[in-house]
């Protein structure tokens, strides 16, 4: 709960300052027809680099991507693991300013990880694919015309099936499926950053 109230304490003050502004300041909010670069980790846990663009002033997409590769070999046990997440989330402005903005933010993830362990003939692999819904706020804020930093605090849904990726690695058991619901509280996991081109 504590970690919620600093969430939603960094969303109001991001967009605080932006408010106080005056009607002249410079629209540096605006970034209809532009694409912007940066790094972020979504609602549903995607972390790594993202690719954004505004189809209207209001209406936002970004498309974020993370990848991890991991080995390990003790003896003849070899452990090799390959992780790719990718996110798709639409986002709606439901406050402006010049310089922020604070909007409604929805989009899925899709966490495949795939891995090979053991040693000599007795090799196994393992896959899995976990879906994720996010929905949640998100406070942006321009210091500059070119830089954006933003925070997201929300809720995931996590179908749950038979194979589940957890925490990048695979969690089998046979006969299972249903979902489970997450508040995300986690500040440093749901901030990120846009460089900007026009």
């Amino acid at each position: 709960m504590k970690n919620a109230a600093m969430v939603a304490m960094a969303l109001v003050f991001m967009a605080a300052p932006a408010a106080a502004q005056e009607g002249d300041a410079p629209d540096w909010a605006n970034k209809s027809g532009a694409v912007g670069v940066g790094a972020t980790t979504t609602l549903g846990g995607t972390s790594g680099i993202n690719v954004r663009t505004y189809v209207t002033p209001q209406l936002g997409l970004e498309l974020a991507l993370g990848f991890a590769l991991s080995k390990d070999e003790q003896g003849d046990f070899s452990f090799d693991q390959t992780e790719f997440q990718v996110g798709l989330y639409g986002s709606y402005k439901v406050a402006y300013w010049q310089r922020g903005s604070l909007s409604a933010i929805f989009g899925a993830d899709i966490d495949s990880v795939s891995q090979t362990s053991g040693s000599g003939d007795s090799e196994s692999d393992d896959s899995a694919t976990d879906l994720l819904i996010g929905l949640g706020l998100q406070g942006e804020y321009f210091p500059t015309q070119y830089l954006s930093l933003f925070a997201q605090a929300g809720l995931s849904i996590d179908f749950i099936g038979e194979d589940e990726v957890t925490e990048g690695s695979i969690d089998s058991a046979p006969d299972r499926s249903g979902f489970a619901l997450d508040l995300g509280t986690d500040l440093f996991g749901s901030a990120g950053f846009t460089v900007w081109f026009k």
